[in-house]
């Protein structure tokens, strides 16, 4: 738990009328180092003095009903995080910021995602836990650079097969929804340190969790498993494995 706590941590704090729109981004996305030398804006009205020098914004915490349409002029854009708001939606041209390479759009009252999010090629974080998400797109899987996946504290029924593609992901937060089953594709996310599937409808998981070999924190908590289902998953799972039940 400790692990989950302090990798949550990196995730959150370490990654540390409007014009034209959509122009191309001046420039590739910048290197962790770079970026986390540029400032942190926190209102609309400071960045829109610079807008090409806008990487990161954060507009959490301030009770937002809509999405704020200035945030088009922001093309070299990189980070934004809007968690803790009220936004019912978000909006189709989010996919068209490029260099986006962290998302955190959590405990907001989104119920769907935006087809167009496939094209964000660079998304390395998204976090929409604490939502009301019955659905995660099958084009999630189109996501290759992602590492972080937070759908946490939704409405989900299953996830789609196509989460296999994420070849890149190390943390795979699921708690608090309604699955019932892990696709068997599972076993693809070969990178996967952290696993956190508590208070859903589990009842059995997939044989091909034993290829999950780098899995340093496994949570199932408040399932369905039965004793000897729990006794085979921490047999499948690696020695040093932190199971919780």
């Amino acid at each position: 738990m400790k692990n989950i706590l302090f990798l949550c941590g990196l995730v959150l704090f370490g990654l540390g009328g409007v014009g034209k729109a959509f122009a191309q981004p001046t420039h590739a996305p910048l290197d962790s180092a770079t970026l986390a030398s540029k400032p942190l804006y926190k209102n609309i009205a400071e960045a829109l003095q610079a807008p090409d020098q806008v990487y990161k914004l954060n507009l959490s915490d301030q009770q937002l009903t809509a999405f704020p349409a200035e945030i088009q002029q922001f093309r070299n854009l990189q980070i934004l995080l809007l968690h803790h708001n009220r936004l019912p939606a978000l909006p189709a041209w989010v996919g068209k910021l490029q260099n986006l390479q962290t998302l955190n759009c959590s405990h907001n009252l989104l119920q769907t995602l935006p087809t167009e999010l496939q094209q964000l090629k660079h998304l390395r974080y998204f976090l929409c836990s604490h939502n009301q998400l019955a659905v995660l797109p099958a084009w999630v899987g189109k996501f290759r650079s992602l590492r972080t996946l937070a759908c946490s504290h939704n409405a989900l029924l299953a996830l789609p097969t196509e989460i296999g593609k994420l070849r890149e992901l190390k943390l795979l937060f699921l708690s608090h929804n309604l699955l019932e089953t892990l696709p068997n594709t599972i076993g693809k996310l070969k990178k996967l340190q952290v696993l956190q599937c508590d208070v859903n409808r589990l009842q059995n998981l997939p044989e091909s969790i034993k290829n999950l070999q780098n899995l340093t924190d496994a949570i199932f908590a408040k399932n369905k498993f039965s004793a000897q289902e729990k006794t085979r998953i921490t047999r499948l799972l690696p020695r040093d494995c932190m199971v919780g039940f």
